[in-house]
């Protein structure tokens, strides 16, 4: 048998082949819209999509963001002339898919309402925004988690089209493609509650002659292990690489007529030459079960060239649609496992010797023990004599070495945080 970090070898050219996919879906994707627009670069953040295998999880928000100022060229905050408020409203609905204990693709659709008030001026316009298709491949899946991920985001309209018929526009007229990269750090793996630190960075190509650009992000984030508040506080943003050909002030700022005061309130929201952004955000929530929660978020500007300078609010949740029955997940009501542990011959006995996250351990006996890729594991609590109590949770070896295996969490029966020290063994007969 080889180490636990072998099965990532052969994954190379199943990576690969992700990749040239991704691309070449992106691609044609853009053949088929000669003339979309991406709505809202400065405002969606570069974040891990993750799903467990089996997992299909729809996650939804309202965002607002309004704004009546600037960051110019040099960073400093400048009022728009005869702005009132430059108003977004965007309902987003994504889903991710675990299509595999490394590969999760997931798409976010977008509908916005675009409202801009002002002296002498008022205009508003709604429909379909950007939408974005993905992809996450997870590289390393250890102590320290690492992630690929590759992102095309295209939009369901035309400025060529709004500017003809008058209408405000909705952004910025560009394909955006970004290939980037995530590393979790788990700061607690024990007790009810995890921590987790995550940073990552990512290169976008932007079409329409925009600069190309670094977004990144970094996060702490608390999570319950089974229901509870949630927290998130970072910082995230984009680094333009300077390389837009038209000069270095936004274009609504160059061109101050009344059909860009129209399409834009004057806003560098849209159409704006090498913009960069740090904000920071904050989002709490509450995990009402394994299968569903909800949060609300704010994000605000701190540093910015060229963006628009303001504040957003979101109220949003997350649900995973297949509930009880994909990934670890509570089975009170159906506790057979439990009654019949009479019936259960056992073979191989183990510890616990990590809790990498609420839904991966590792577990101290592998093949030398009799355990095989895909075999069950059922997780005991300990008594104080050091026997086994209570069944808490049953999992799949995910990962195989000659003396410990890694353990992907398939049921919990208990609402006990799992901790190193309870007792692993591989039911032979159910």
């Amino acid at each position: 048998m080889g180490k636990l970090s072998s099965p990532l070898r052969p994954r190379t050219s199943l990576l690969r082949h992700g990749l040239v996919a991704a691309e070449a879906g992106a691609i044609f994707l853009a053949a088929l819209l000669p003339a979309p627009s991406f709505a809202e670069f400065q405002l969606q953040e570069w974040k891990l999509h993750r799903a467990e295998k089996g997992e299909k999880n729809l996650i939804g928000g309202i965002s607002v963001f309004q704004t009546d100022s600037n960051r110019d060229g040099s960073g400093n905050v400048v009022g728009i002339q005869n702005l009132s408020h430059y108003r977004r409203t965007a309902a987003n609905l994504a889903l991710e898919w675990g299509a595999h204990s490394r590969i999760t693709f997931y798409g976010r659709a977008t509908w916005l309402w675009n409202d801009i008030e002002g002296v002498g001026l008022s205009a508003n316009r709604f429909g379909f925004s950007d939408q974005t298709i993905g992809m996450a491949f997870r590289l390393i899946d250890r102590s320290i988690a690492v992630d690929f991920q590759a992102q095309a985001d295209l939009a369901a309209y035309s400025n060529v089209q709004d500017a003809g018929a008058g209408r405000p526009f909705l952004g910025d007229s560009s394909n955006d493609f970004t290939v980037g990269g995530f590393a979790t750090l788990p700061l607690s793996a024990n007790g009810d509650r995890s921590w987790q630190l995550r940073g990552g960075a990512g290169y976008t190509f932007r079409s329409g002659q925009f600069s190309t650009a670094v977004p990144w992000s970094m996060e702490l984030l608390s999570r319950p292990a089974f229901r509870g508040f949630t927290f998130t506080a970072g910082a995230s943003g984009m680094q333009s690489l300077r390389n837009d050909p038209r000069g270095s002030e936004a274009i609504s700022a160059s061109n101050p007529s009344e059909q860009a005061r129209l399409q834009s309130g004057g806003s560098f929201l849209v159409n704006a030459v090498n913009p960069s952004l740090a904000a920071v955000s904050a989002s709490l929530g509450y995990q009402t079960d394994e299968a569903a929660g909800f949060h609300a978020s704010f994000r605000k500007p701190v540093w910015g060239q060229s963006i628009a300078d303001g504040m957003t609010i979101e109220a949003g949740f997350r649900w995973n649609l297949a509930g009880a029955s994909a990934g670890p997940r509570r089975a009170i009501e159906a506790r057979r496992p439990e009654r019949d542990r009479e019936l259960i011959r056992y073979a191989g006995d183990g510890r616990v010797t990590a809790v990498v996250n609420t839904r991966t351990l590792l577990v101290g006996f592998g093949s030398d023990a009799g355990l095989s890729m895909g075999d069950l594991v059922d997780i005991f609590g300990v008594r104080p004599d050091g026997s086994a109590g209570e069944l808490i949770a049953r999992g799949q070896v995910v990962h195989l070495d000659i003396d410990r295996a890694q353990v992907s969490l398939l049921e919990i029966y208990q609402e006990t945080a799992i901790k190193e020290g309870f007792i692993a063994r591989k039911p032979i007969q159910l």
